[in-house]
């Protein structure tokens, strides 16, 4: 008991200096120093600051001055932030190298984090999440309503200690079961600024991935889900239907005996599908608890990183992360977390006091903000059919119909705008997650390379040189999406041979076929009037020898004839190159054509 006062007496000494916000220019694992603007630190809130939460502050590669403010809230509840950073959307993620042997994971670059466009503060929420933590163990439970009130209170905070970044567009954004707790933020931050707080948040809207909404009402979506998706028979789904009307899982009456059977093949015909990527083979390691997980990594790092166990870069992460070198590198209060774990949800005592986020959503619209809500569309966790039903709730009218949204000529998912300034998206991809800027996935196209050097476009400009303006993805302003240029794109010189060479053989065709048609057609012309040419002659010939007898002098003119008809023959030469096997015809005007000899 003395040694757990004497710890927090330590944590209350130390966090009275944790507000302010610590420069961090290397990270253990990433070569060299960071190519990007990298703050942590601490805001406390409460009425005491009893808790301390934690953030990782990115500014915008681009302009961050004028770019987009994101707040980014991971789901669980209980998940670090630090997911988003180093696995979704941040401008670093791990190296998967075949053979790990368990030495400090690598950290690499990645080519489509939204900080390219946006200035991020990613926050570990609720307290007891990454590291954030509490300087009192008298804490009441957290909960979904008053992790909105701890929220908005954090980014007050630290916009006052940010006042550069007070008239950026302020969005809140997140995935997963932030999608409780996102909506309420809005509401509580859009409350604040009604009633006078400062300072005053130039809030524009929020943004929700794969959206956990009405976990009862999503929950039995998942079923037409698995239906429509071709996991369950016509005859199971129909039987469900039937038997349990619509009501699965907590539902389910314990006496309706056959909706209970029906749904136990339900649970046999998915128990081996990964439900956040069905399309994805299942992790077998991902069965077991995720805390449980974890450690057996942390005991055992041999573990194979196989392309298939996609769970492997999400559990490496708690090995970089426990590193003391890594957790000086942060500037981590020593001391404030026993052991990090990217999620704490099994066994974090939680709250959930909002049943249902679509209240939240409607006093937002009615608000005017505007709210971006995209789903993958191969999730059986919140399935994005869940979420199209609960959009409709809101009876708004469809301002831009289903469609599909392109990315370099491919269908990248469909979208649907509505009028209270709410567009829902489906993305083809992993879990809902929007890195589809990834180059591995929208490389170059084929032949050319992307130059990123700044004003290359002028350059090359200047000097004549063929280069098309690349565009890397969309900036928002003033309501509108404009596309976003960075470098240029210019053909490889191999393709620039390759290129030449194709059009050098095409043009080469052509007037090969040309000359072949010509060829045949003075050829087979000259025929036909070699054909009426020699019936004259017979017939004449005919009458020569019928007159022969009487008038000897007229052999005269037919061998002065044939004599003329030797003469035209002898105008077209033919000469045969042996080493080429080829047969050349000329004739006296100049004309030749070549024929190869197979």
């Amino acid at each position: 008991m003395a040694e757990k006062l004497l710890i927090l007496v330590l944590l209350t000494i130390l966090s009275r200096h944790a507000n302010s916000g610590s420069i961090v220019k290397f990270l253990p694992g990433f070569e060299g120093p960071l190519p990007f603007e990298l703050e942590t630190g601490y805001i406390g809130v409460g009425e005491e600051e009893e808790v301390q939460l934690f953030y990782y502050f990115i500014k915008s590669e681009k302009n961050p001055k004028e770019d987009p403010l994101l707040l980014w809230l991971s789901g669980g509840p209980g998940c670090s932030s630090l997911t988003g950073l180093l696995i979704e959307n941040g401008p670093l993620k791990f190296k998967v190298v075949d053979d790990y042997n368990g030495n400090s994971p690598t950290l690499i670059s990645t080519t489509y984090s939204w900080t390219k466009v946006a200035n991020i503060i990613y926050l570990d929420q609720p307290v007891g999440t990454g590291f954030s933590y509490a300087r009192t163990p008298f804490l009441d439970t957290p909960s979904d309503t008053g992790e909105a009130k701890r929220i908005h209170e954090f980014i007050r905070k630290w916009f006052s200690e940010h006042i550069d970044f007070i008239t950026n567009p302020f969005y809140v954004t997140g995935d997963s079961y932030s999608g409780k707790v996102i909506p309420a933020t809005v509401q509580e931050i859009s409350q604040g600024n009604d009633l006078g707080f400062k300072p005053k948040l130039n809030l524009e809207g929020y943004v929700l991935g794969n959206p956990v909404t009405d976990m009862e009402f999503e929950h039995n979506q998942r079923i037409p889900y698995a239906h429509r998706m071709g996991l369950l028979s016509d005859e199971l789904y129909e039987s469900l239907e039937k038997s349990c009307k619509g009501n699965y899982y907590e539902n389910i009456d314990p006496h309706n005996t056959e909706c209970l059977e029906h749904f136990e093949e339900y649970t046999k015909c998915t128990s081996r599908v990964n439900w956040p990527l069905i399309t994805m083979p299942r992790c077998e390691v991902a069965s077991a608890p995720r805390r449980n997980i974890e450690v057996l990594l942390l005991a055992n790092l041999s573990i194979p990183s196989t392309d298939d166990c996609y769970i492997y870069t999400e559990l490496i992460s708690s090995h970089w992360t426990n590193e003391e070198r890594v957790l000086e590198a942060l500037h981590v209060v020593e001391g404030s977390v026993e052991n990090w774990v990217r999620c704490t949800d099994d066994d974090m005592p939680y709250n959930i006091d909002i049943k249902s986020s679509v209240p939240y959503h409607m006093n937002n619209s009615i608000k005017g903000y505007r709210s971006l809500i995209y789903s993958g569309d191969h999730d059986l966790v919140a399935p994005f059919i869940s979420t199209e039903a609960w959009i409709r709730s809101l009876n708004y009218s469809i301002t831009d119909k289903w469609r599909p949204w392109m990315i370099r000529h491919q269908v990248a998912g469909y979208t649907q705008t509505y009028a209270n300034n709410m567009t829902f998206a489906t993305i083809k991809n992993e879990r809902g997650q929007v890195d589809l800027w990834s180059e591995k996935c929208l490389p170059p196209p084929p032949g050319t390379v992307h130059i990123r050097i700044p004003r290359i476009h002028s350059v090359a400009k200047r000097f004549g040189i063929d280069y098309a303006p690349a565009m890397v993805g969309f900036g928002y302003r003033s309501g509108r999406a404009n596309p976003v240029y960075e470098g240029i794109c210019r053909r490889t010189r191999k393709e620039r041979r390759r290129n030449e060479a194709e059009a050098a053989s095409r043009w080469y065709q052509l007037l090969l076929s040309i000359l072949t048609r010509e060829s045949l057609k003075n050829r087979y012309a000259d025929n036909s009037k070699e054909v009426e040419t020699r019936s004259l002659v017979a017939k004449t010939e005919t009458v020569v020898r019928a007159e022969d007898v009487k008038s000897p002098k007229k052999q005269g003119g037919v061998k002065r004839g044939r004599e003329s008809r030797s003469e035209d023959e002898s105008h077209e030469q033919e000469t045969f190159a042996e080493e080429t096997c080829v047969k050349t015809k000329r004739c006296k005007c100049g004309f030749s054509v070549q024929v190869e000899q197979m």
